[in-house]
């Protein structure tokens, strides 16, 4: 076979990489360029990619000024609240519904998956009128009790669960072992693979999260990182230059996170679809 006919295939498929990676990195490059200007520069046509002067004072002033750092704060605080909420709570009921034998089983993870269908839109107002009558409303529970429970989190971990031989677990129950002690002594070390997709979408949807969040708090000193970002668009004009500053601060965690669990979270989502 001739290695020469796939050269135009390779040759072209290469090309449309490489216009993707463009379409994504460039405005990436330009978010950060532009939080190195000053406001004359950031809304100068065309456009001036190489900021001159360096303005790094646009940091301090959106970080320390603008509120970005107290939204870096309670944004912390949220995402690593609901990841850890979502990796127990995930575990947990996937385990049921992959490891142990109940009644109508498939039939309630079915009604449970048909949630994903309802728009997030419809459950808000619901949710807003119950936490403001336990008078939760600018607080950090109203922002994490509703993203405790995901059922495609559920969902994909259940899928990996399903992929472990069952053959260790009845080992262990003929050793006089609990459902608990395979759920967290076989099943957990196991599924890091899974639990690390799991993460990765929680903290993406939770940092990024803004719509709940401008329903829910009203304070300014409990508003989330994206609040702050979206309060810097004012009336007659946004400071662009100091919004892309703090957009720039905010990418920051999602890019270690991923870099982190890259290799887990792409065995997780590969093998989490192996049996149904």
């Amino acid at each position: 076979m001739n290695l020469r006919q796939f050269a135009p295939g390779t040759a072209l498929l290469h090309a449309v990489l490489i216009l993707a990676t463009t379409a994504m990195v460039v405005p990436f490059l330009w978010m950060v360029t532009t939080s190195l200007k000053n406001l004359t520069q950031a809304y100068a046509i065309p456009p001036v990619w190489i900021p001159d002067p360096v303005t790094w004072s646009n940091y301090p002033i959106a970080i320390l000024e603008k509120g970005i750092g107290r939204g870096f704060w309670n944004s912390s605080v949220v995402t690593a609240s609901v990841v850890a909420g979502q990796l127990v709570i995930s575990s947990l009921a996937a385990y049921a519904f992959a490891r142990i034998e109940f009644r109508s089983r498939n039939a309630l993870f079915l009604m449970f998956l048909a949630t994903m269908m309802i728009p997030v839109h419809v459950t808000m107002i619901p949710i807003y009128v119950l936490f403001r009558s336990l008078g939760v409303l600018n607080t950090y529970q109203a922002l994490i009790l509703p993203a405790l429970v995901n059922p495609f989190a559920i969902f994909l971990l259940r899928q990996f669960f399903l992929t472990l031989p069952r053959e260790m677990e009845e080992s262990l129950f003929m050793d006089g072992g609990s459902r608990f002690h395979a759920y967290w002594y076989l099943v957990i070390p196991l599924s890091k693979a899974g639990l690390a997709a799991v993460a990765i979408f929680a903290f993406i949807n939770t940092w990024n999260d803004l719509l709940w969040a401008l329903v829910a708090i009203t304070d300014g000193a409990m508003q989330t990182l994206p609040v702050k970002l979206a309060l810097f668009t004012g009336e007659y004009i946004t400071t662009i230059h100091l919004q892309m500053a703090g957009a720039t601060v905010a990418t920051v965690p999602i890019l270690v996170v991923f870099s982190l669990l890259q290799k887990q979270f792409v065995q997780g989502v590969v093998l989490s679809g192996l049996k149904a």
